[in-house]
């Protein structure tokens, strides 16, 4: 089930517009804020999401905090009438540079085709993970969105064993201008579930591998320096 352009284009002017988040932009020391101001414009975003088309959250299902939101989850929410796209919000003041975290590609795999977690939603599917990129262009006092569908994009992505973290590769998704990458409208098939899984299996695989090279490579040179000293 694909998010329809207009709600996504509804929700990026909202964000754009939205008084408090050009408030913060404006703020001289927004840089400086660093996690506390993402938290923030996360949260905000949330709400301007709402406001668009309602907002749900994963849930514990038992114990004592049964019907409570989840403290960590795999994404910041859903809306109620795409309950199979989840939404994960990322904020950042530099356009050209670094790879923030996304998500653990381990439990995204996991949840991606695990039925049990599934049972939770009506749908009983998972057929996409939105990005939203909200992008604070300090220099020109705009806010810019990026909608990213990640399972048609894996390439804007990369995974980092150490941390066992999915990236954004920032660098790769500017142009220069404001891009927007609309939400999957492609059917997700059986085969296709088999062949997304198939490729985030094979990034967690190559990165595992990258990282034991690495790994190895610095072993050896240590035990060179120790061999020095014998």
């Amino acid at each position: 089930m694909n998010i329809k352009p207009a709600l996504l284009r509804r929700w990026d002017r909202a964000i754009c517009e939205d008084p408090q988040l050009l408030k913060l932009l404006s703020s001289s020391k927004i840089k400086e804020r660093g996690q506390a101001a993402a938290s923030f414009v996360e949260h905000r975003a949330l709400e301007l999401a709402n406001i668009v088309s309602p907002i749900r959250f994963e849930r514990y299902e038992t114990g004592k905090n049964k019907g409570k939101k989840k403290a960590r989850s795999l994404s910041d929410g859903f809306f109620a009438i795409y309950s199979r796209v989840f939404i994960n919000i990322k904020t950042s003041y530099e356009e050209r540079s670094g790879q923030p975290n996304i998500c653990s590609l381990p439990k995204l795999i996991k949840q991606f085709v695990e039925t049990e977690f599934l049972k939770q939603f009506v749908t009983g599917q998972f057929d996409d993970y939105l990005l939203v990129h909200i992008y604070f262009d300090v220099k020109n006092q705009k806010i810019k969105v990026c909608f990213i569908s990640l399972f048609d994009n894996l390439e804007y992505v990369t995974y980092n064993d150490g941390p066992g973290q999915m990236m954004l590769k920032k660098s790769k998704l500017f142009n220069g201008s404001k891009q927007t990458i609309r939400a999957s409208s492609k059917k997700m098939t059986n085969n296709r579930r088999v062949q997304i899984a198939d490729q985030l299996l094979n990034m967690l695989t190559d990165g595992t591998e990258r990282l034991i090279r690495a790994r190895r490579r610095r072993n050896l040179k240590l035990k060179r320096a120790v061999d020095n000293i014998r």
